[in-house]
């Protein structure tokens, strides 16, 4: 059962790597959009209140 054992490692694996890439792609489109704007790249709360 080595290889069954080895599937559900790498599944994990991919399972954080996609969180991560979500992470980073949700963090590049909220600086994008604070630039389109014209606020800071980092001042994501003005995202969601203005």
């Amino acid at each position: 059962m080595k290889s069954r054992s080895t599937f559900v490692r790498q599944a994990a694996n991919l399972r954080q790597y996609k969180q991560e890439l979500q992470q980073v792609l949700a963090h590049t489109v909220c600086v994008w959009l604070n630039r389109l704007f014209g606020l800071e790249p980092l001042q994501f709360d003005s995202l969601v209140t203005e």
